[in-house]
């Protein structure tokens, strides 16, 4: 489709012309823009296994602080580890063990390899805690790439929500965009399909590729939020990402108990982690939504023609031509349904 003058019904614009009242062109741009949201909905569903949701900050944030009490740990027991002799390392993981809470159980952890490398007499100063501090910090690095990894489970619940109840989230995006309404200054629809007057082919390149999805994400987001939600409890409770995150929890909260049990680790303790799962991953599974409902709207402002169920109308308002210093011609709202 290469932008020009659209055909006009019933002949050319010239004198005598009857045109469209102020009111009647915005009418023809209110049903052009909700066509395009309607477009841009149903294209960015048919692409949800694009959507991509980031790990939770508040996820990485927790991970990022675990991570580094495990390597403060791995400080701390180096002095406990060191004999300073090459022997005696029974004895320091029996200290550690000695010593209960997290250096106890690691002290537990080592003491049979101790007490066997002390008897052939295998071992250097120090090469315990070595193998001890190399865990931990495999551990923490464990802590921090498991985090990250969360993103792709997170991705796939936003995609199987869109995709297991793909009719559903059109049908409640479809009412939504029933309910849209426009203003008359800078969210009038002729501003938001054209940009600013005279509303020619220089306006509408200006024109942000994704205006019409942002007006209706601004306008709607709320209601979408609460219409969603119902759907992401009744799906994520049996979805494998559930138990992705419990795991992930049930890993960080061991590691936090432990270090409660030590005093000399008590301050490393972290409170608990403040998330909503479900919450979070409808929320911005709508974001997702948005965005690619931006990238259909891009796409479609580049070649409109063919792609409404009202083809009359609708290449004509996502066009640059006709300018619109004056008005469409009145036919254009005869013909405002077609």
């Amino acid at each position: 489709f290469q932008r020009g003058p659209p055909a006009i019904p019933g002949g050319a614009m010239g004198c005598g012309v009857s045109r469209c009242s102020a009111k009647e062109q915005e009418e023809i741009f209110q049903k052009a823009a909700k066509e395009m949201m309607l477009l841009c909905a149903e294209g960015a569903l048919a692409h949800a296994a694009d959507i991509r949701i980031d790990s939770p900050p508040a996820a990485l944030d927790y991970a990022r602080k675990t991570a580094a009490n495990l390597r403060s740990l791995v400080k701390l027991t180096r002095s406990v580890f060191s004999t300073g002799s090459g022997w005696g390392l029974e004895a320091a993981a029996k200290r550690a063990a000695a010593s209960g809470g997290v250096l106890g159980d690691l002290g537990c952890m080592f003491q049979g390899p101790a007490a066997l490398l002390d008897q052939t007499g295998g071992m250097v100063s120090g090469a315990l805690g070595s193998a001890m501090h190399k865990s931990m910090d495999q551990t923490a690095n464990d802590v921090e790439e498991r985090a990250a990894a969360l993103s792709v489970g997170f991705s796939r619940a936003g995609q199987d929500i869109c995709i297991q109840r793909k009719d559903e989230v059109l049908k409640i995006i479809s009412d939504l965009i029933d309910e849209v309404k426009f203003s008359s200054s800078a969210g009038s629809a002729l501003r938001l399909v054209r940009g600013e007057p005279p509303y020619a082919d220089a306006q509408y390149k200006a024109c942000k590729g994704d205006a019409v999805a942002q007006f209706f994400m601004a306008t709607s987001s709320k209601k979408l939020f609460d219409a969603l939600m119902p759907i992401g409890e009744e799906i994520l409770p049996d979805h494998k990402v559930t138990q992705e995150w419990n795991d992930f929890l049930a890993f960080l909260e061991e590691w936090n108990k432990k270090m409660a049990e030590h005093d000399l680790t008590q301050s490393m303790q972290l409170g608990p982690m403040e998330l909503d799962f479900h919450r979070y991953i409808v929320d911005h599974t709508m974001a997702e939504i948005a965005h690619l409902m931006g990238r259909e709207e891009s796409v479609n402002r580049e070649s409109s023609a063919g792609k409404s169920r009202r083809p009359v109308t609708f290449a004509v308002c996502f066009n640059g031509f006709p300018a619109l210093d004056k008005r469409l011609p009145r036919e254009h709202f005869l013909n405002r349904n077609k």
